[in-house]
């Protein structure tokens, strides 16, 4: 831990040129483990809208029944898609945060807080 004060006649100005009152800093430096995290939600809702995509070029691609509109097709066909690109995005996810997840790095991380002198 490191405590200064500083002592220059112009550190102890303000803005207006006032005298401000004195100030402590103080610096404290500990180790930290650093960890790789994968991103959940942006991996499952690339996930989803892949999902959707598919499953609209699917619905295209075959002919129309007699029971069902196409708009009724598309939905139910991409909202299926959808949640199963949703549930593969998170499998993903899961995939990734255990195999990049392992590495970890050791750093120092400081903490600077400043304080009135009273």
């Amino acid at each position: 831990m490191t405590t200064s004060t500083p002592s220059g006649a112009d550190d102890n100005l303000d803005a207006e040129g006032a005298a401000a009152e004195p100030v402590t800093v103080e610096t404290v430096e500990e180790r930290v483990v650093v960890r790789r995290a994968v991103r959940y939600p942006r991996l499952m809702v690339l996930g989803a809208i892949i999902g959707v995509v598919l499953g609209g070029i699917v619905t295209l691609l075959f002919p129309v029944g007699k029971d069902y509109t196409l708009g009724q097709i598309l939905g139910f066909v991409c909202l299926a898609a959808g949640v199963i690109g949703l549930a593969l995005g998170g499998l993903l996810a899961l995939i990734l945060d255990r195999t990049v997840g392992r590495r970890q790095t050791e750093t120092v991380a400081r903490r600077v807080t400043t304080h009135n002198a009273d």
